[in-house]
């Protein structure tokens, strides 16, 4: 009979404890915390096997190893294509930049723009000047 009397009395308290708002508050926030625990679990339990899902089976220490040198392998690299560029940069400066094409006809007897100017140039304005004036008689190649 006492166990009978036990059982009843810890429904009645169990139905009391449930009536009561705080503990259902308590039990509300507890059930959220648990959800947001049991999400950062799961999102670090992806990362960790992005991570070492195509190695073998390795220390951890191994794995932040091959990562540093990879790191480091790819710092030189981009070190190094830096000063590649740098330098390529630098040589354009030489190449032809600017282009100019002029067609015009210097005289009045002779029919057409048969005449012409090219400019050659580079990004300081060096170059190259290459005239042709043509007439009936003769034509005529100049260059600066």
């Amino acid at each position: 009979m006492t166990r009978g009397i036990k059982t009843f009395y810890n429904a009645v308290m169990f139905e009391k404890i449930l009536e009561n708002p705080l503990f259902l508050i308590a039990f509300a926030i507890i059930f959220v915390w648990n959800l947001i625990l049991t999400l950062i679990f799961v999102r670090l339990k992806i990362h960790y096997n992005k991570l070492t899902g195509k190695v073998d089976k390795k220390t951890l220490e191994a794995i932040l190893d091959q990562i540093l040198r990879k790191q480091e392998s790819q710092e030189k690299e981009q070190k190094q294509l830096t000063t590649n560029l740098e330098s390529l940069t630098q040589n354009t400066n030489f190449h032809l930049q600017q282009i100019g094409f002029l067609r015009f006809n210097p005289f009045h007897d002779t029919g057409g723009d048969q005449s012409f100017i090219l400019g050659l140039f580079d990004k300081f304005k060096n170059g190259l000047v290459i005239t042709c004036l043509h007439s009936r008689e003769t034509t005529r190649i100049y260059t600066k």
